[in-house]
């Protein structure tokens, strides 16, 4: 989980950051800003599940930072750090979920963090229905049973385009993946439409009728009506150790963003 923290005075900054990572979990990750500047540029980059922000700031103050922080990274947490009372009533008015008097102490950030307006609740991976498994071989289960299609390439094209996560993909970058360095013949295209016509027909029998895009000779699939464990993974609402090290382990193409996710892995 990340955390940013955010006051103009450095000593007092430090010393902030030392009593609530006394409060966070062991793996908490704790980034800190002197500066507005600075603060939104970490927030936008690893949209902090808490912004613990210091009120009374130059140039821009806690209250206006807050806005410029949710408007970056939604799901962000705002507490206020404050030394004055009189700021208590102005932070209710924000999205704020609580604020703190300084110095910090150990107890009053235990009670600000039990009153986030949105808590974190870590989901649990959905296997029931159509469900598209990424870690490990790619293969795709409706109640647990592996799906069977009727033409050979019609798993690692879906594949393909779960790896792209819903972007548009063309029937020339199909085709190259499929066949790699391969002569492009006419018979390849005539397949490729015939892949088209079984993976429609494959996903409707098991009610993932809206799964499958496609527009204009190009193909992609809609996430937001997908149960995969690669999406849910880089949401952060499966553990962590959901993910041991292989990505679709079949497929050569598949390398690149294994190495990001081992990547991301072996650094968080």
């Amino acid at each position: 989980m990340k955390y940013l923290i955010v006051d103009d005075e450095s000593l007092i900054l430090r010393d902030e950051a030392r009593v609530i990572s006394k409060v966070l979990e062991e793996k908490a990750e704790i980034m800190l800003a002197d500066n507005y500047v600075d603060a939104l540029k970490i927030a936008e980059q690893i949209k902090p599940y808490v912004a613990f922000l210091d009120v009374d700031m130059p140039e821009m103050d806690g209250l206006e930072l807050s806005r410029r922080i949710v408007e970056v990274s939604p799901n962000t947490n705002i507490i206020f750090i404050t030394g004055y009372e009189k700021y208590g009533l102005e932070a209710w008015k924000t999205a704020a979920s609580a604020f703190l008097l300084k110095p910090v102490i150990e107890d009053d950030v235990r009670e600000a963090m039990s009153m986030l307006r949105r808590p974190y609740t870590q989901k649990k991976l959905v296997r029931e229905g159509l469900f598209f498994r990424c870690f490990g071989n790619f293969e795709i289960f409706f109640d647990g049973q592996p799906i069977k299609f009727g033409r050979k390439l019609s798993k690692e094209f879906l594949a393909y385009l779960v790896d792209r996560k819903g972007a548009l993909v063309t029937e020339n970058e199909l085709r190259a993946v499929l066949w790699g360095d391969d002569e492009d013949t006419d018979a390849k295209k005539i397949y490729i439409r015939a892949i088209v016509v079984d993976i429609r027909k494959t996903l409707s029998a098991y009610g993932g009728e809206k799964v499958f895009v496609n527009s204009r000779g190009a193909y992609a699939l809609n996430v937001g009506e997908m149960n995969c464990d690669y999406y849910q993974y880089e949401d952060g609402t499966i553990p962590e150790d959901s993910f041991r090290g292989d990505y679709m382990s079949q497929y050569s193409w598949a390398e690149v963003t294994a190495a990001k996710l081992n990547e991301k892995y072996w650094t968080e």
